[in-house]
């Protein structure tokens, strides 16, 4: 079953070249395995691959990169923020405050509704254009932006997202702060096996919010 393509679809265009990044904890005992692959089937294709991994966890950057193609392979160098040309979306990140790794589902639905509200007040003042994807445990709300990646934009970023913090977060959830254009975000469709399951908790499927 195809689980990436609707966020795919959501967040890249023809001719973008996404970094992946397939990853083992702790990381300095395990090497990642990376990837740059273009936007299209292939892409579908390595995700739905390595999301069969059960001791990795699959992520990729939230803005396309300029680096070449490249296979997915351990010891492959990773994109950095200046492989960046474009900041298109960033990232608001609504983590649940939880006892454990796996989010219980009141836990869950305690960040989905913060990040309704979110996306509620971005919208109201003249945002458009914004998704929310679940990450498993927590809620992904991505504004688009559409700004250079440069100096000037990242503090702009990172200035929208402390007063989304600031306003938002509270007792039970917290929205974090990652203003860097290279930021990498769970891989939308793929599996968040975070934490050890139990009777009561249980992995959740990553993916996007409609």
């Amino acid at each position: 079953m195809d689980y990436f393509s609707p966020a795919l679809d959501a967040l890249f265009k023809p001719d973008d070249m996404v970094d992946v990044r397939c990853l083992k904890m702790p990381a300095e005992l395990y090497p990642a395995i990376t990837g740059r692959i273009p936007y299209g089937p292939g892409l579908v294709h390595v995700l739905t691959t390595f999301d069969t991994y059960s001791d990795r966890s699959i992520y990729f950057a939230l803005n396309p990169v300029s680096l070449p193609a490249s296979p997915m392979r351990m010891y492959n160098p990773s994109a950095r923020k200046w492989d960046v040309p474009w900041r298109r979306r960033f990232l608001l990140d609504i983590d649940p405050e939880r006892e454990n790794e796996i989010a219980t589902d009141d836990e869950f639905a305690v960040a989905l509704g913060v990040a309704h509200n979110v996306k509620a007040w971005l919208a109201s003042r003249g945002w458009d254009d914004i998704l929310m994807f679940s990450s498993g445990n927590g809620v992904h709300v991505l504004p688009r932006c559409d700004l250079p990646n440069d100096a000037a934009s990242e503090r702009l970023v990172k200035s929208v997202q402390l007063a989304v913090s600031k306003k938002f977060s509270n007792d039970r959830v917290e929205i974090e702060v990652f203003p860097d254009a290279d930021r990498l975000v769970r891989a939308y469709g793929s599996m968040n096996r975070k934490g050890t399951e139990t009777e009561t908790l249980k992995w959740r499927r990553s993916g996007l919010i409609v």
